[in-house]
């Protein structure tokens, strides 16, 4: 079990070092100083929780730009009435980070709906909290940011089951 963790744990290591390290076209958006800090970021939030993993892909703006970003997905632990839940989230970390907030989507799975007039999460899964409104760069990361929404679902679940 640990040796797996170990290999995998290389593996994304490996994975992240070839990815922010590209250049020309498959280049990533980063600025080349914040690479380190992306990377230090990612690596600690999947140590953290090791239900996300780090992928990359083209994420569309709202103003109908693509970009090739970096992304999480996963689940984040949540515990509703003492038990535990897992929450399916996308976390994309867009151009400007980590000087900027990361983007962070509640992803239902088909059986599943985001509850309605939600505090923190709009109906199409896009979550706004403090703590995204808040963001700080050098002070906040990653793992803080996952620890702020499983706190954040455990007062208020997003995510239903459908009737």
């Amino acid at each position: 079990q640990q040796q797996q963790q170990q290999q995998h744990s290389q593996a994304v290591v490996s994975y992240l070092n070839s990815v922010l390290s590209q250049r020309g076209q498959h280049a990533l958006p980063y600025a080349e100083d914040a690479k380190w800090t992306i990377r230090q970021h990612l690596l600690d939030l999947l140590r953290e929780f090791p239900s996300l993993q780090v992928k990359n892909g083209t994420y569309t703006h709202n103003d109908g730009r693509n970009a090739h970003l970096l992304r999480t997905e996963g689940t984040i632990p949540m515990f509703y009435q003492n038990v535990r839940y897992n929450v399916p989230v996308t976390i994309f970390l867009l151009e400007a980070y980590p000087r900027s907030a990361p983007l962070v989507y509640v992803c239902p799975t088909p059986d599943m709906i985001v509850k309605p007039r939600h505090s923190s999460v709009d109906p199409s899964g896009k979550v706004s909290c403090d703590f995204l409104r808040g963001w700080m760069h050098p002070r906040a990361n990653l793992v803080d940011l996952g620890r702020s929404l499983s706190t954040l679902f455990s007062r208020d679940p997003p995510l239903f089951s459908k009737p």
